[in-house]
């Protein structure tokens, strides 16, 4: 199942909760970040470490940067410190549990998403990226429940669709995996996995001629799983 990938950076860090001298070393940095110049901006949240060595916001960021240069263990260390120095930092709880689920930890990740929904019963991408981990470790009916959550808050989250429709595949619901794959097409009609996906409900609703056409729909987009699919039930 994918992620809603998107790491908090809180680009308007307002002055007055940082030291003047490494507030200016935030702000650049937040500019750099922005362009995707990881490494420059690693080098100002640095530099503002090392004149606070107690400013979360900058570990936070220096994680968000190293994370993107792929210096994992580093990353880590990083939203864990900025953790110690501020326990309600949700921004950092977020980010540790996105690199947790990225490496495989996904219990660990489910506690850090746990804390920050604590902190924030209505963060909808801690709800999202919790079921999400939730689906890696095959705990489906939860994670159905955690997507119901996503899209009550937001009625139009096309991949919270799509991944509680696979979860009903894998509960075997597949009428209701059916009515997740209609809400996609929808939202997104050219949307090649939600008919493929659908076709395969469809084939153990007993509605084979339905499945085939999604199939056929799904291969004219582009989908190699939808060709294998039509050998196999189609022809």
């Amino acid at each position: 199942m994918k992620h809603f990938f998107g790491l908090l950076l809180s680009v308007f860090v307002t002055a007055t909760l940082l030291a003047q001298s490494d507030s200016a070393y935030i702000v650049s940095g937040n500019k750099k970040f922005e362009k995707k110049d990881y490494v420059r901006a690693l080098t100002d949240y640095t530099k503002a470490i090392r004149m606070n060595p107690n400013n979360a916001v900058a570990y936070n960021y220096s994680g968000l940067c190293k994370f993107y240069l792929y210096s994992y263990d580093s990353a880590m260390a990083d939203y864990t410190k900025a953790i110690e120095l501020n326990p309600v930092y949700v921004d950092a709880w977020f980010n540790r549990g996105i690199l947790k689920s990225d490496r495989g930890d996904d219990k660990g990740a489910i506690t850090d998403f746990n804390k920050v929904l604590e902190l924030n019963p209505a963060n909808l991408m801690a709800l999202f990226e919790r079921a999400v981990s939730k689906g890696h470790l095959s705990d489906y009916d939860d994670a159905v429940t955690d997507y119901n959550k996503v899209i009550e808050l937001s009625p139009a989250h096309e991949q919270a669709f799509v991944n509680r429709g696979l979860a009903y595949y894998e509960l075997k619901n597949y009428t209701a995996s059916v009515k997740d794959f209609n809400a996609v097409i929808r939202i997104n009609p050219q949307n090649a996995d939600a008919y493929y996906y659908r076709g395969l409900s469809l084939i153990y609703t007993k509605e084979k001629e339905r499945a085939c056409n999604d199939f056929k729909k799904s291969h004219e987009m582009g989908s190699l799983l939808a060709q294998a699919a039509i050998i196999k039930w189609c022809r």
